[in-house]
């Protein structure tokens, strides 16, 4: 799945990888998502990563399957 934030400045932000997202407390967007295909680790597993913005800076969020 890809997750992307838009921002209330128009900047805009895309995940791809999305494994699971949720909405923490009522303020944060909270994520984790794979990295870019290079990013192993040393035991060659995928590495995955966490992500979290505030939903006040936040304009929207899309999440394509």
């Amino acid at each position: 799945m890809k997750l992307i934030v838009i921002f209330r400045n128009q900047e805009t932000y895309t995940f791809y990888g999305l494994k699971e997202y949720s909405i923490e407390y009522g303020k944060y967007l909270k994520f984790t998502y794979e990295g870019k295909k290079e990013n192993y680790n040393y035991r060659a597993q995928q590495v995955v990563h966490e992500g979290c913005f505030m939903l006040d800076a936040i304009a929207g969020y899309y999440i394509h399957k």
